[in-house]
């Protein structure tokens, strides 16, 4: 990602034209992106954190599944459940006080279903402590 930042920086006369959603043919970032649209992958750029309340007027925090927690090595050797969140009910709030909608929660749908893969996935220590 940082590469292609500086390669673009360096490389001024390439014309790169982008769009943002719904009509970006790249990406969505859900749970801020409300459909998919025209985008043909979904990128987990930010974390489904819900509040009941605006978080920037202090409220409580209800779930909480940000990628940025499971960065350490355990979760690749045996990656856990991913957290499923609450049923959707009116006044969920996401991060940066954007209101958690019907159509918001879609992502949570992708999670659910990817949610049990892990199960099924093999503990990989057995091969670190082999090529350590």
């Amino acid at each position: 990602m940082y590469a292609w930042d500086v390669a673009c920086a360096l490389h001024t006369d390439i014309g790169i034209s982008t769009r943002k959603p719904p009509t970006s043919p790249l990406m969505v970032q859900p749970p801020f992106d409300e459909a998919l649209n025209n985008a043909s992958l979904c990128h987990y750029t930010w974390g489904a954190l819900y509040h009941e309340g605006k978080p920037s007027q202090g409220a409580k925090q209800v779930y909480r599944w940000e990628k940025r927690d499971f960065n350490d090595i355990k979760y690749a050797v045996k990656p856990e459940r991913i957290p499923m969140p609450p049923d959707w009910r009116e006044g969920l709030v996401l991060e940066f006080d954007a209101p958690l909608t019907l159509v918001r929660t879609w992502s949570c749908v992708c999670k659910k279903h990817a949610g049990g893969a892990p199960d099924e996935w093999p503990e990989l220590l057995y091969k670190l402590t082999l090529h350590a």
